[in-house]
């Protein structure tokens, strides 16, 4: 399986505090907050256009994920995953008018999110949240 890292998460294993997966339309926006080494909270976000298909899989159960996915967003190339769609797709005579490219992501601690979209995008949001802990 080959893969191509689209962006790296500023975050390592630890660090990872949430995970939140907020539908926007026909986009899906994985939005992880992170704690960096002073303490304070920081989010980034990851979004996907024109969504048709996801799966996620909790940690516990990922026991797989394309190379490179590990705390990144990657590109499966040929994916397995596309071409049973587009099979399904001519079998019922149904076509999405978006391009379809599989993208993955294991988020440490959280689990694997696995996309068809259209295209991915990284949202720089990584405004300073609160100290954790604090209120």
């Amino acid at each position: 399986m080959e893969t191509q890292i689209i962006y790296k998460l500023p975050v390592s294993a630890t660090d990872c505090l949430t995970a939140q997966i907020v539908f926007e339309g026909t986009d899906v926006l994985l939005r992880v907050d992170y704690e960096e080494e002073d303490g304070d909270v920081r989010s980034a976000g990851v979004r996907f256009s024109h969504v048709q298909l996801f799966r996620f899989e909790n940690e516990m159960y990922s026991n797989v994920y394309p190379p490179g996915a590990y705390d990144a967003v990657v590109e499966v190339e040929q994916s397995d995953w596309i071409a049973e769609v587009e099979r399904f797709e001519k079998q019922h005579n149904r076509d999405s008018p978006w391009g379809k490219k599989h993208f993955c992501i294991f988020v440490s601690s959280k689990g694997q999110l696995n996309v068809i979209a259209e295209s991915v995008s990284i949202e720089k949001d990584e405004q300073r949240l609160t100290r954790a802990g604090s209120r």
